[in-house]
This record gives structure tokens, sequence and C-alpha cells, in this order.
């Protein structure tokens, strides 16, 4: 969860309309696997996620820090680009290609499984059994945000889940119309670093026709003769490709 960050407040905006079932735990767990059926079921598709992220942690006098971050992915079976506002990092059956334009630096390795794309939709890991059975429901509610109906589900960790995962509670916001996991929020308890990290699904698109990524990672640096595109030429390349 490291690179986790960024979300905003919609919940100033937030009332109760009415209790429904206590079940928030099972209906939770069903909601998130249909979801991630229906992207599995697009996967020859180019499919588009943009999350904000936001991780709360504690400085050495238990200083409380935002950290924020907007990531954008963009993938079909062949490819898959990310893009943050420190980072983008392009990705094809051969090469990850990585651009730091804070540090005006591109880095190029060969192409390692889908580590990075698994590492970075990490995120969403939080939703695996083993911690879903850890979950007991506190809460589970019909909430309107800005003017649209939602369900949003507060799980409690049981004793189990305190001391393996540090973890105090889990919030769920359910867009039922969509079929979408609109936020998630994991509140920490007695860890060394984090208090809180929260995910905000701002949009997605499973049949994705705005972008069509190039065939090969390589092309988003390089031209035709294999030398630096333009926009490049005062980047230090660092090239860890087998020879």
């Amino acid at each position: 969860m490291k690179k986790i960050a960024g979300l905003v407040m919609v919940f100033l905006f937030t009332y109760t309309i009415s209790a429904q079932t206590n079940d928030g735990v099972a209906y939770v767990k069903h909601f998130y696997k249909e979801w991630k059926e229906k992207v599995d079921q697009h996967n020859e598709n180019t499919i588009y996620l943009n999350y904000q992220t936001e991780i709360i942690t504690k400085d050495d006098d238990d200083k409380l820090i935002s950290n924020k971050t907007t990531i954008e992915v963009i993938s079909d079976k062949e490819h898959a680009t990310f893009l943050t506002k420190e980072l983008s990092v392009f990705q094809d059956k051969k090469h990850t290609v990585s651009i730091l334009p804070d540090k005006q630096l591109i880095i190029i390795n060969e192409y390692a499984g889908d580590n990075y794309k698994k590492e970075k939709l990490a995120s969403f890991e939080i939703f695996q059994d083993s911690i879903f059975n850890s979950l007991i429901t506190q809460k589970f509610e019909e909430v309107v945000i800005s003017g649209k109906t939602y369900k949003k589900a507060i799980l409690k960790a049981n004793a189990y889940a305190v001391k393996t995962y540090k973890m105090a509670s889990m919030e769920f916001l359910l867009d039922e119309y969509l079929g979408v996991v609109k936020e998630v929020k994991v509140n920490y308890v007695n860890h060394p670093q984090f208090k809180s990290v929260k995910i905000n699904i701002l949009k997605q698109d499973l049949t994705y026709k705005n972008v069509v990524l190039k065939r090969k990672a390589l092309a988003n640096v390089f031209d035709s003769k294999g030398e630096l595109l333009e926009k490049y030429k005062s980047y230090k390349l660092i090239d860890n490709r087998l020879k």
C-alpha cells in the first residue's frame, strides 16, 4: 500500500436515509465479486480507471501527514499505462518504461510479468477473503451524497484483524446503479506508520476508446531510429535491458 494517496471530502454532503439489513460484510463481498467479474469480462477491451488515493501517516511526534495522489490506469490485454503527477509507466510484453519528469529520468527494464500492474492495483487487494472474514458489520445504510444515493457499510475489525493487520475498521461506499465500488477507507489502530488509507474511484470505463495504446512501450520514448524523442533529449537514460 505504499503508493496509496488522495480523496475529496464528500462526506460533508452526506446524510443518512434509512438503515438496511445488518449483513454488510456479505453484501460488500458479493458486490465486489460482481464488480471484479464485470471488469474481467472486458479484458479484451481497453479499460480506463481513474482513482484518487490518500494515505494519512504519523510522524515521530504523532503529527498526522496527508499524502494524496491521482492515478490513471489504461490497459488492454497486451499493454498497460499508469499515470501520476510524478511518474508515467508504459508496459508491454517485452519492456517496462518509467518516466520521472521531476528527476529528468527514464528507466527501461525487461518485462517482468504484470508485477507493476499488480503493484499499482494492489490497493484493491483489501477485498481478499481473509480480511473480509475478520470483519463485523457495524453500520449498513443508504446515504445521499450531492443528490446521489449510495450504500455505505462500516465494518469493524475483530480482535484477530486488530492484532494482525493493526486495522480498526473499513468503510465502503457502493454505487448500486453503476455497479461500482466508489470509495474505500481503511482505519488503523496502533499502526507504526498508517492512520488511514482512502481510495476513491473517480471514473471507470470498460470500453475506453479515447486513447489507442502504442504497440510498443519503447515507442513512448524512442523514435523509429532508436533515438530519444526530442522532448526527452535532456533526460538521463538508465537502460536495464539484457544485451
